[in-house]
């Protein structure tokens, strides 16, 4: 099926049945299946071999741990509530404390990329946003202008964008506040009809959207609303290369020029939730389909079906693409009476990005939408249990198996040589090598 180009009459809406009834699935047969069996339902771990346990480089026991992000090289920042509200820069070799900074009642730490570490800070029942030294944690500047209304959309490009919403319930507006990230200078605002939500950047233009919000382009120079469109429930917007690419409700997926807003092309689809945009390719995930498109035309490759071998009911999905590789991380839920009784299947498929052949599947035995990130050949996941997986990406083999004692509080923070993370009801800090 070709994507329809914008150029008079409004193509027809695929529905799912009509998109199953397309020619056959693109990777119907797996080349290896693999896992770790299900868990003990006593203890909720699997029977596994003592090789295959992996041992935490550093573990760190706190109060209340709100967000870990990775900092400047070899560092994680780790904004802890309990028992006291502080910013900690951690070694992330060794876990220990490189400097500490107490803090007001921030709720998120913002780190932009520039040697400075951005905290929302609320003193006095007014929130100032305050800039420290990534290196000592001592302050660089404070903006008390942006007043408590305003919160952290994006940092980017040397840009903090902040949004304020309406005063009223009834009022829809929203103003953006861009401030220089060097200094805390405001460079400009601007009033939007419709409070936005949400933002990304690219090319020289902040690109904000949200639910209910309309697609709006901003040169992010001036200020200047460049282009907006009527969108509705736009989820997740791309930009590459001089083109934004999104999924809308009303639509399904789109691609618009990002300096003028002309439209490039439109395939309709049912229930369209994400893209993901990988060398040629725009990976659009509608239910449980993930379909393929050529970036260029909007004209479908190849599609499949993200669901779970051996089990016919609809999946929840997160797709990931990285280094030639679309990872589908899959888990349902079926509850029998009550949640305490019900049984959970999930696990991690992966497919050849280029031609949607399937490589292989690896069987979590458990719910396993939480966290996919692959680093370095191996692609680490968690169960949705208390099982952090990691897999060889070539093979689909488990390479090791780590407790996190529980669910994961936050997203695992990645790198070549480091995964860290948030467990026990956000008072245990842990690190692995991959």
């Amino acid at each position: 099926m070709q994507g329809t180009p914008h150029a008079g009459g409004r193509p027809t809406r695929l529905s799912r049945r009509g998109f199953l009834g397309l020619a056959g699935f693109a990777g119907a047969s797996a080349l290896g299946v693999s896992g770790c069996g299900w868990p003990n339902r006593d203890t909720g771990r699997p029977e596994l071999p003592t090789s295959e346990v992996r041992e935490p480089v550093w573990v760190r026991e706190t109060g209340t741990v709100d967000a870990l992000v990775a900092g400047p090289p070899g560092t994680l920042l780790a904004l802890e509530f309990l028992p006291s509200q502080r910013l900690v820069q951690l070694d992330a070799a060794t876990g220990a404390e490189l400097w500490v900074r107490p803090v007001g009642r921030p709720y998120r730490v913002w780190w932009d990329r520039a040697d400075g570490v951005l905290i929302p800070e609320d003193t006095g029942g007014r929130r100032e946003w305050l800039c420290l030294d990534a290196a000592t944690g001592r302050e660089r500047w404070r903006a008390p202008g942006a007043g408590y209304r305003f919160e952290m959309l994006l940092v980017a490009d040397g840009m903090l964008l902040m949004q304020s919403r309406g005063a009223t319930a009834a009022d829809q507006s929203g103003t953006l506040l861009a401030l220089d990230a060097a200094t805390g200078r405001e460079r400009w605002r601007v009033v939007l009809p419709r409070s936005p939500g949400r933002a990304t950047a690219g090319g020289g233009f902040f690109v904000t959207y949200g639910l209910g919000a309309d697609l709006t382009v901003i040169d992010q120079a001036t200020g200047v609303v460049r282009w907006t469109a009527v969108t509705a429930g736009l989820t997740s917007p791309r930009v590459r290369d001089g083109v934004v690419f999104g999924a809308t409700y009303e639509t399904g997926f789109i691609a618009r020029e990002l300096a003028t807003g002309v439209p490039r092309w439109e395939f309709p689809a049912e229930d369209p939730q994400h893209v993901s945009v990988a060398g040629d390719l725009v990976y659009a995930e509608a239910g449980d389909l993930v379909v393929a498109l050529d970036r260029a035309s909007g004209r479908r490759l190849w599609r499949i079906k993200a669901g779970i071998p051996g089990h016919k009911w609809p999946s929840q999905a997160i797709h990931v693409v990285d280094s030639g590789t679309l990872f589908t991380s899959v888990g349902r839920y079926d509850l029998q009476g009550d949640e305490a009784e019900g049984e959970s299947y999930g696990g991690l498929a992966a497919y050849d990005a280029a031609t949607g052949h399937r490589r292989w599947w690896y069987d979590a035995g458990g719910m396993s939408t939480d966290t996919v990130l692959p680093t370095a050949g191996v692609v680490c996941m968690h169960d949705g249990r208390r099982g952090l997986h990691a897999i060889d990406v070539a093979t689909g083999r488990r390479l090791w198996w780590y407790d996190t004692g529980s669910e994961l509080a936050e997203p695992l923070v990645v790198s070549a040589d480091l995964v860290a993370g948030i467990a026990i009801g956000r008072s245990r800090l842990f690190a692995l090598r991959p």
